[in-house]
């Protein structure tokens, strides 16, 4: 296991179960994430990461924990396996979203997924909140 990480901390004007939604509809996250995470989401299960336009899959990993809808953690392809957790904390009606990528195998996996993550969950954001996703994608204003 390795001492490198990344966590990122957002709010979102939703409930924790449309939240939870987001994450394990395929349909919704091929919308959003650009890939379709396709699981039962049962601990112990597996899980893919397809991409939404069906050309392939980018690996996938194990649910690890699935507690409706307030926490779900899933191993990642980072090369090597890498831990992904996001806790939903619903206060009011809003959610604290927390994601940690954990165990991340070296310095440079950790500067590209340290890029990669603030893009995912600003589409996130835009997707819950305003019905659709970003009109550009923000992972191609990464390296801008």
């Amino acid at each position: 296991m390795s001492d490198l990480s990344c966590t990122y901390t957002i709010y979102l004007a939703a409930s924790a179960e449309e939240v939870w939604d987001a994450f394990t509809d395929p349909d919704r996250t091929g919308t959003w994430w650009g890939h379709r995470n396709e699981s039962d989401w049962q601990e112990g299960s597996d899980w893919t990461h397809v991409r939404a336009d069906r050309s392939g899959d980018d690996g996938g990993g194990t649910v690890l924990e699935s507690r409706r809808p307030s926490r779900l953690a899933f191993t990642f392809p980072t090369g090597e396996p890498s831990t992904v957790s996001f806790d939903i904390v619903e206060h009011g009606d809003i959610v604290r979203l927390t994601m940690n990528h954990t165990d991340l195998p070296n310095e440079q996996i950790q500067g590209v997924v340290s890029k990669v993550w603030p893009a995912i969950l600003s589409n996130l954001k835009s997707y819950l909140e305003g019905g659709s996703v970003m009109p550009s994608s923000p992972l191609e204003a990464m390296d801008a």
